[in-house]
């Protein structure tokens, strides 16, 4: 939509011409944790507590709130005052990272449930989570794929047994993690220390934040 806030709009600066919620995208990586939906991933988790960042009243923002929240926080374009040509423009996850971890699950080169468990650490800093990032540290630098029995990416016995997951944890496992809360929270996940599949966890993550 439209913000009608940009400083070289031909109509001067209004604001939007209507109400609008804002992107479930803002708040968690909607398109792979919903899955097979609107965002059109095949191979994401469906889990529906996500849709409450789309459906809920009080996540909508009307026309003079918005209006407002651009003069209140002094937004500027070029050091003018306004607002970038659509409303609530902001990062997401990318597109393209996206459709590489669809592919990657699709193809079964990486458990569903595995990549469910990364994506629980830092759950509400979609994008540009340092957190997330330094899990890199203990990525393997190559492991063998092996194929499901069932074909589905979801098999719990595949993830626990799949080389990509124990070679993970063997790296986490021997590091020291003492003050790395991320790679705590990785481990734990992964070895289901809680008695929660990683996908459990992430639906139980999910659910919580819808709540608060």
């Amino acid at each position: 939509m439209k913000s009608n806030l940009h400083p070289l709009s031909t109509d001067g600066q209004t604001e939007p011409s209507q109400a609008f919620s804002i992107p479930a995208s803002f708040f968690l990586n909607s398109a792979i944790i919903e899955g097979c939906g609107l965002s059109g991933f095949q191979n994401g988790f469906t889990l529906d507590d996500f849709r409450s960042f789309q459906s809920d009243d009080a996540l909508k923002v009307t026309s003079s709130e918005y209006a407002s929240l651009v003069k209140d926080f002094d937004l500027q374009v070029d050091d003018v005052p306004g607002d970038a040509d659509f409303a609530w423009l902001v990062p997401e996850p990318s597109d393209v990272d996206n459709h590489m971890i669809d592919k990657l699950i699709g193809e079964k080169i990486v458990p569903a449930q595995y990549v469910a468990a990364a994506m629980a650490i830092d759950l509400r800093t979609p994008v540009l989570s340092s957190d997330r990032a330094s899990l890199q540290t203990f990525l393997p630098e190559r492991f063998e794929v092996s194929e499901p029995i069932d074909g589905d990416p979801l098999n719990l016995t595949w993830f626990v047994e799949h080389d990509l997951t124990r070679r993970t944890i063997e790296r986490l496992q021997s590091t020291d993690l003492v003050g790395n809360r991320a790679g705590r929270e990785f481990l734990d996940i992964l070895t289901s220390s809680n008695g929660r599949s990683p996908l459990q966890e992430l639906a139980s993550r999910v659910t919580e934040y819808a709540v608060k």
